[in-house]
């Protein structure tokens, strides 16, 4: 046996025998996004990324710009209203002198105006119950205004119900402002509480203390 004898080439044809050592025994992987080299597969991966913005745009929109809200947030407001137009309704026709007819007449139309919006607003969020509007009648101005009726001094205690009744729909209405979720429903409590100031600021004086 010759040693010098020398060491034959490899076997031409086909890969290298040892590539799978090189490339530790592994097969190329394929990339997790489609590829897009075609024209079409473009189009529509840029469709579906703009679906999507236009999708998240709405949402965002709905959250920050939403014009309903929850119905329940404008009750109490609406409660309110609905007392104020019973009890100065009523005062209107027994009250004896023209200042306080002519205030409790006021403050019933102002109010009653103020409750079309309050409930039209309400009804974008569902059907409004008539029934849990008069939830917020009180039963000690009837006795009061009855008692002071019995004594002569029916228009005061209307003129003073009334200023108190007004006072304490004004701070509510400021108060569900501040707590408004949407622009729209403070667009609403704005209005409502400038007709209320104007009441508040034009309400008569009493007579007799």
């Amino acid at each position: 046996m010759q040693l010098n004898q020398p060491i034959p080439p490899p076997a031409s044809g086909g890969d290298n025998q040892y590539d799978f050592i090189l490339s530790g025994g592994q097969k190329a992987k394929k990339g997790l996004l489609p590829q897009t080299n075609s024209r079409k597969k473009r189009i529509l991966v840029a469709v579906a990324g703009v679906t999507v913005l236009f999708v998240i745009g709405i949402t965002l929109y709905a959250l920050i710009f939403g014009s309903s809200g929850s119905s329940k947030d404008l009750l109490p407001i609406a409660q309110s209203q609905t007392e104020l137009i019973r009890v100065s309704g009523t005062g209107s026709q027994k009250a004896r002198d023209l200042p306080a007819q002519i205030f409790a007449q006021t403050v019933s139309a102002t109010l009653s105006t103020g409750q079309a919006q309050t409930v039209a607003f309400m009804s974008k969020g569902g059907k409004v119950n008539p029934k849990e509007l008069a939830l917020g009648q009180d039963p000690k101005t009837d006795a009061a205004l009855k008692s002071a009726d019995i004594a002569g001094r029916y228009d005061d205690e209307l003129i003073i119900v009334l200023e108190k009744s007004l006072a304490a729909y004004r701070t509510q209405v400021s108060e569900a402002y501040k707590a408004a979720p949407t622009t729209a429903q403070k667009q609403l409590l704005k209005q409502l509480f400038d007709q209320v100031t104007i009441l508040v600021k034009n309400q008569p004086a009493v007579t007799n203390s």
